[in-house]
């Protein structure tokens, strides 16, 4: 679905309090409505042999991509790097996170700015699972995300720059939800091309358009460091929701990325030999070929890692002290 055309964004009368300590964050916290219902997507029933995958009994298919009421609750408990989530984190009168997700989605909602629900929560509503989550993530354009900042301390919600190249935040004491308009390894801007489907599902009470599973899967291919790796998102919502990708356009999200699109299909084969026809077989039969004239091309002069748009820190070692080129085809780490 095409996106909507841009229009004056309204917002609540100015109120703009001080930085955060710490921080250039803008705007003074206050207090949420009561906390509303937290209902997300069914799935629809999944490729399982015997029945649905993670439907609950006597659960209804949504519309708009898989996406209709349901009980999906994405998550509250903050996990620590590398471990578990220990519960959910509380603010200083122990309000609920997803009191705060509701009153941002709600916000967002009122402002006739396009914008899509992602991360955790879009999985949870296409898969049906109820994983928590630290934070909520919003995936807006570049040109729209100044708006979206500017409001939201007009509403005195807190505002945050993060990294003008790819994110901002919306907060409220210990909670926040990030407004991403790119990604962190600078791949993958966020286009007018990721608003041409909708999928509808209400989360936490307000109906909202998730992000496509194309672009999920896209959004989701390269978080793979030793804290955090989406690859299993990635598998599930391939599994889950094969029908309702765009295949052509993940591969021209992924062209110069290709052997990364590779590496996922060969992954998902591996985890589900009985489903392995989910993936197109036009698609496989495609990127086999570019590997293979790959194979027959010179080795290339150039000795760079490009591990580092995995994880920076991970591969850091490799420009460091290894002699490899960075990113930017530098030879010197930086």
């Amino acid at each position: 679905m095409a996106a909507n055309p841009e229009k004056k964004v309204g917002g609540a009368a100015r109120g703009r309090g001080g930085a955060r300590p710490g921080g250039a964050a803008r705007g003074a916290a206050t207090g949420g409505p009561q906390r509303a219902a937290a209902n997300g997507a069914t799935p629809e029933p999944g490729p399982g042999k015997n029945g649905p995958l993670g439907a609950p009994p006597g659960a209804t298919p949504g519309v708009g991509g898989g996406a209709g009421r349901g009980a999906v609750s994405a998550a509250k408990g903050a996990a620590p790097r590398g471990g578990r989530p220990t519960g959910p984190p509380v603010g200083p009168g122990g309000e609920d996170p997803e009191v705060f997700y509701a009153d941002v989605l709600r916000f967002l909602a009122g402002l006739e700015v396009p914008f899509m629900v992602g991360g955790t929560y879009a999985v949870n509503a296409y898969i049906g699972s109820h994983r928590p989550t630290k934070d909520m993530d919003v995936f807006v354009r570049a040109g729209d995300y100044p708006r979206i900042i500017n409001a939201a301390a007009d509403a005195n919600f807190e505002t945050l720059v993060e990294d003008e190249r790819w994110i901002a935040k919306v907060l409220r004491g210990p909670f926040y939800c990030d407004v991403i308009f790119a990604s962190a390894n600078m791949i993958s801007p966020v286009t007018d091309e990721w608003f041409r489907e909708s999928s509808r599902a209400e989360v936490l009470g307000v109906t909202v358009n998730l992000l496509p599973p194309t672009e999920l899967v896209w959004s989701k291919s390269f978080i793979a460091d030793r804290y955090k790796f989406d690859g299993n998102d990635v598998a599930h919502v391939m599994l889950v929701k094969h029908d309702a990708i765009d295949w052509e356009r993940l591969l021209r999200h992924m062209d110069q990325h290709w052997e990364v699109l590779l590496m996922h299909i060969i992954r998902f084969r591996y985890i589900y030999p009985s489903e392995r026809e989910r993936i197109p077989r036009w698609l496989l039969d495609l990127l086999l070929g570019r590997l293979n004239d790959h194979m027959n091309l010179p080795t290339p002069q150039k000795k760079a890692c490009r591990g580092r748009i995995f994880s920076r820190e991970d591969f850091q070692i490799d420009v460091a002290e290894w002699g490899f080129a960075d990113l930017g085809g530098d030879d010197k780490f930086s």
